[in-house]
Order: structure tokens, then C-alpha cells, then sequence
């Protein structure tokens, strides 16, 4: 199963799609993902990519492939290396498609 988390972009087909770190957990409390794809910036004074990575380290949550398709270039960093440091046993890459 796979994961994406972004406010504005639309869902890849055959992806479970969500716009909010809300949405996000509660799907990864319930399912086993073996990729999630996240943006970084997902609205004005909401949770960020970052937030929910934070949530799944303390969670104990593990995703063996993990995408950033951020085009935000802090919060792509920021992510970036809060995977390595804290999930190194994932894959990580950095694919940023653009707004649609």
C-alpha cells in the first residue's frame, strides 16, 4: 500500500490519498504502508511533512520507503535529514512533482 500526503497536488491513482496529518495518521495507525510519499507545507498554520514524521518516530511507526516530493527547499532539508537520522533502514528519495 502506498501513501500521499500533500494539500494541493493531486493523488497518484492506486495511492491512498490525504490532505492533512489528521487524515495521515489515523491511516497509518490502521494500515501497514510500504511507501508514503509527503509535502512538506500543507497550509497556513497547519501540521507540516515534518510534523508527521516526528509523530511516526514517536509512534514507532516504520515506512520502508519514504518519498519527499516537497518543493519547499527548508522543509525538503528538514525532512531529509529527520529520515536518515531517525529511519535509517528506509529508503529514502526526493522526487518533486510539480503543482497541478
Amino acid at each position: 500500500m502506498r501513501l500521499y500526503l500533500d494539500d494541493a497536488r493531486s493523488f497518484p491513482a492506486g495511492w491512498d490519498g490525504c490532505r492533512c496529518t489528521e487524515t495521515a495518521k489515523e491511516l497509518l495507525s490502521l494500515n501497514s504502508y510500504d511507501l508514503i510519499s509527503l509535502d512538506y507545507d500543507l497550509g497556513y498554520d497547519r501540521e507540516t511533512g515534518l510534523d508527521l514524521l516526528y509523530w511516526m518516530k514517536e509512534n514507532d511507526i516504520f515506512v520502508p520507503r519514504i518519498n519527499i516530493h516537497s518543493t519547499h527547499p527548508y522543509g525538503r532539508k528538514l525532512m531529509w535529514d529527520f529520515v536518515k537520522t531517525n529511519f535509517p533502514a528506509s529508503e529514502l528519495t526526493a522526487i518533486c512533482s510539480p503543482m497541478r
